[in-house]
């Protein structure tokens, strides 16, 4: 059997887990962001919880983020 590709998408406990690509690139699109400003969010912020990140990146970038 061939592996299979997932889509891009997230997560299912509120969290961004950028070990997962498909993650990374769904939140990276979503707050219309790098893979690496995502990550800097993440350690800005000392968690990978969906509602930090986006204030944080809203704060940061003067957007506002739903979720």
């Amino acid at each position: 059997m061939g592996s299979t590709i997932k889509k891009p998408g997230k997560s299912h406990d509120k969290r961004i887990h950028l070990e997962q690509p498909r993650e990374a690139v769904y939140w990276s699109k979503k707050f219309e962001v790098s893979s690496l400003q995502l990550l800097q969010a993440i350690k800005a912020t000392g968690s990978n919880r969906v509602e930090n990140v986006a204030n944080y990146l809203a704060e940061k970038l003067s957007t506002s983020y739903s979720y």
